[in-house]
């Protein structure tokens, strides 16, 4: 089975995530098949819009954690690596897209899931669904350019009050915080992102292009540079206890038991 679910629908290309037995949990191959596919569709004058979704009851519930980690030469988890190798193309990749862009939020979108949904440019959200940067959990701090997209959002007390709490945020709230354009009823998400997408790709396409390429513009560099500064934090972190912990907890499903070391 796919990990990602290409649909063709006229001018409109829909790609949907596609483990649904662990809610989408994101794998390098799931990261290498969306920023594929994404390439593609740059070249294809054919398609105008695109629409990201999860297949099933969730979004993403970000990375895979029960997957395997890197490893350095010396046996040292390699969270730099992964990071640039996983999570920064497929970020990076709908950031560039010189076409629309719309997640659809169906259900839970944790951790860098909610880099995904942040690095489209609408985002629509099921009623029931949450967002969790739940990247603190694991003794880590958020990745794939949250840290620059989360700030641009909702700005810097805001983002450091939910990256270090970590606590679910409703779709309503979401809205009030300006991470995501609305809310729509969990029976009408698709329908709405068709009805956005449809619009969009009658619409000019490479004036919005243009568009994107104006507003992103004065962040661009920052986010690639944030996007670096991430990975050398996350290599620092490769090695506390505390991230072990946080693995470890993740897949016992018991409450974490931090030290601080």
């Amino acid at each position: 089975m796919p990990v990602l679910e290409v649909v063709r629908e006229e001018n409109i290309c829909w790609l949907r995530l596609n483990r649904p037995e662990v809610r989408n949990a994101w794998t390098a191959e799931m990261g290498d098949a969306v920023t594929a596919q994404i390439e593609i569709i740059s070249r294809d004058d054919t398609i105008r819009a695109v629409v990201i979704t999860g297949n099933g009851k969730g979004f993403c519930s970000g990375v895979d954690v029960r997957g395997h980690f890197d490893v350095d030469a010396e046996g040292v988890t390699d969270l730099r690596g992964m990071h640039h190798r996983r999570f920064m193309p497929a970020v990076l990749a709908l950031r560039r897209l010189p076409k629309p862009v719309i997640c659809a939020v169906n259900g839970a979108s944790v951790g860098y899931g909610c880099s995904i949904a942040m690095a489209s440019d609408f985002v629509l959200m099921a009623k029931s669904a949450v967002m969790i940067f739940a990247f603190v959990k694991l003794g880590l701090l958020p990745d794939g350019g949250a840290t620059a997209m989360l700030i641009e959002r909702v700005g810097p007390l805001r983002a450091t009050g939910i990256a270090m709490l970590g606590e679910d945020i409703t779709a309503d709230h979401a809205l009030a915080l300006g991470l995501v354009n609305s809310v729509v009823a969990d029976d009408g998400l698709e329908a709405a992102a068709l009805a956005l997408a449809q619009r969009l790709a009658a619409g000019p396409t490479r004036a919005y292009g243009a568009i994107k390429e104006a507003v992103q513009a004065w962040s661009a560099d920052t986010l690639s540079r944030q996007m670096e500064r991430e990975g050398d934090l996350l290599q620092r972190l490769s090695t506390t206890h505390d991230f072990t912990e946080g693995k470890s907890s993740f897949v016992e499903r018991r409450t974490e038991r931090f030290t601080g070391s």
